[in-house]
């Protein structure tokens, strides 16, 4: 168990909200295939489906499917003239 699941409850029950949001990159792609890409093996779960997420910085990360869907939706034409340039 990591340190942050050891602290007294109710340290965690008072922690401020927030809302994060990001404008990023992604494409289907399975646990399996991005730890293939990284060099690495994956030992359970390879078949999971999920997204490689690129962040405007160039840092790659994997999310499950899932996660992914609930939390991100593709940006429409509009909101990628107001924000984006291309290729970002």
């Amino acid at each position: 168990m990591d340190d942050v699941q050891q602290k007294p409850t109710n340290e965690l029950d008072n922690m401020p909200t927030y809302i994060s949001s990001k404008i990023i990159q992604a494409i289907p792609m399975t646990r399996g295939r991005f730890f293939a890409r990284k060099g690495e093996n994956v030992e359970s779960g390879g078949a999971q489906p999920g997204y490689l997420v690129k962040y405007p910085d160039g840092y790659l990360s994997w999310s499950p499917e899932e996660v992914f869907e609930e939390t991100c939706r593709e940006i429409n034409l509009s909101e990628a003239a107001m924000c984006c340039t291309p290729g970002v």
